[in-house]
């Protein structure tokens, strides 16, 4: 809904039907859409470089696992087979480069 209104706001700033306060708010939305976009793609670095460490190392399995980050700070959801899998991800985790922190929400199955 934000692009439609930015796009809009260029759109009738074109043809003059913008004010200098629109104008504003769009060079602030367009700042803010760049900001989460760098955000969005560091967040998204830090998870594939986590899961594909994780992914090759040896009796990890990645199956059951999710992977959310925000900022340096990393989540791991899911489950895994016992406790000697769940430190061995964690550990793993901690010490890929762009985490800061490590958030362990994982599940040992049953």
């Amino acid at each position: 809904m934000k692009k439609l209104q930015i796009l809009s706001c260029m759109a009738l700033f074109a043809l003059g039907g913008c004010n200098s306060g629109d104008a504003n708010h769009l060079g602030n939305d367009v700042s803010n859409l760049g900001k989460d976009t760098t955000t969005a793609a560091s967040n998204a670095t830090v998870v594939a470089k986590v899961g594909s460490v994780l992914s090759m190392w040896q009796g990890v399995d990645m199956s059951g696992l999710h992977l959310t980050a925000n900022g340096g700070t990393l989540t791991l959801g899911g489950h895994v087979p016992n406790s000697k899998e769940r430190k061995e991800i964690v550990f793993v985790a901690k010490h890929v480069r762009g985490v800061t922190k490590v958030i362990d929400k994982l599940r040992i199955s049953p």
